[in-house]
């Protein structure tokens, strides 16, 4: 599906894999990198600003804006693929040529699907997207905050376009 560099798998769990080899996420990950990889993949396609991430991932703490340069500096060398991740002007995000993430995907072929006047042609590019759909967003990673929001709206997409194309959905998905 992917021949981006790196590959970020949200849909049922969590992997990473870069230039064709998988990133261990095993007890010794780098946990403050792979979390900012998160939220940024949560959000793959937008900009968002330094204040917005260090919130998310830092709340509460007066230091989370002096942590975000260190913990980028990690992700990108983690990663190893140059412009993976831009950073500019207060401004940062993934950078869609370089990695391709099935939660973007997801979002961007439902999106496209609506978009489709010809039915036959909805159903197909719907029916991709509910098959990048294993599971719930980030399912088994540790909880923050705002991975629920997503995961909550993820799964109602889900549900949605399910029901359109009359697949009936698991109770627990």
């Amino acid at each position: 599906m992917s021949r981006k560099p790196v590959r970020i798998d949200t849909f049922g769990g969590f992997s990473v894999t870069v230039a064709g080899r998988a990133l261990p996420l095993g007890r010794k990950a780098p946990l403050r990198p792979l979390a900012l990889l998160q939220y940024l993949a949560a959000h793959a396609g937008r900009e968002l600003s330094d204040d917005q991430v260090a919130r998310a991932l830092w709340p509460g703490r007066d230091a989370a804006r002096g942590a975000l340069p260190v913990t980028l500096h990690r992700l990108r060398r983690l990663l190893g693929i140059p412009g993976a991740i831009v950073h500019r002007q207060g401004r940062i995000a993934i950078d869609t040529r370089h990695v391709w993430c099935d939660a973007a995907a997801f979002d961007a072929m439902l999106d496209q699907s609506a978009r489709c006047a010809r039915a036959g042609r909805r159903r197909a590019i719907a029916a991709r997207a509910l098959a990048l759909y294993r599971g719930d967003f980030l399912a088994g990673e540790p909880r923050a905050p705002w991975v629920g929001v997503i995961r909550a709206r993820l799964r109602a997409r889900y549900a949605a376009a399910s029901a359109a194309q009359g697949v009936r959905v698991a109770p627990n998905l």
